[in-house]
């Protein structure tokens, strides 16, 4: 069993949490990854689930 967690913050403020835990084997040609993305990273904020 894998786990990836982050955070990542701007100005000091965490903009985004995440943790995941993968629970079988990685399967040939698949990705196990957190990934983020924002139009504008200056204006991030956190996010509400």
């Amino acid at each position: 069993m894998d786990r990836l967690t982050w955070e990542l913050h701007l100005n000091g403020n965490t903009i985004n949490e995440q943790d995941e835990t993968l629970n079988e084997e990685l399967k040939p040609n698949y990705a196990f990854f957190l990934q983020s993305c924002y139009d504008d990273y200056s204006k991030a904020k956190l996010e509400e689930d």
